[in-house]
């Protein structure tokens, strides 16, 4: 994942199949190339992408379970 032309700071959540939460990260805005890539570090299956903090603020962290409703 990267920020190019993204106007404000994110946090990324990468989850496994099970829906736990591997890695959370806070992402910068990148105007111009060369744009940091930020990357889950494991195998995943998915990546939320909230407002910057959010997670912090909602109690979510590594080890936590995201449920997704179809």
């Amino acid at each position: 994942f990267w920020m190019k032309d993204t106007l404000i700071p994110l946090s990324i959540a990468f989850y496994d199949r099970r829906g736990r939460i591997l890695r959370i990260l806070d992402m910068a805005p990148c105007r111009a190339d060369p744009c940091r890539v930020y990357d889950a570090g494991v195998a995943y299956r998915g990546a939320l992408e909230v407002n910057r903090g959010a997670f912090r603020r909602w109690g979510v962290r590594r080890g936590s379970i995201v449920r997704l409703r179809r």
